[in-house]
């Protein structure tokens, strides 16, 4: 809540309390005291809501950074696997295999000497 709306609101309730305990009837406001009431009411509740949409703005930028590294992971696996598949190996058998495997691994991360 503001600084604003804190003192209003204390403003408001230290008036009411005052002219009630003094055996007062409450001024005549051109604004009902029911409706000062409820507009204090959304003034909190715009506040509340304020701060959930900050959170969930925070929550969509996190998912978006951790989308980005998807992205980037999934292109260097697709680019691999072009590698893989169409690139022609001019070695013996034996060595295509272990040539793939290492590859494998260096997309992944792995150590290539495991």
């Amino acid at each position: 809540m503001s600084e604003w709306l804190k003192k209003i609101k204390e403003n408001y309730s230290n008036m009411v309390d005052i002219a009630l305990s003094s055996g007062e009837t409450l001024p005549n406001y051109e604004i009902e005291v029911a409706d000062l009431n409820y507009l204090i009411q959304q003034a909190e509740y715009v506040k509340e809501l304020e701060k959930r949409n900050a959170e969930i703005i925070d929550g969509i930028n996190f998912n978006n950074k951790e989308y980005g590294k998807i992205i980037g992971e999934n292109q260097r696996y697709k680019q691999a696997l072009e590698e893989i598949a169409f690139k022609q190996h001019n070695v013996e058998p034996k060595r295509v295999v272990v040539k793939l495997q290492s590859k494998a691994r260096e997309v992944l991360g792995g150590n290539d000497n495991e």
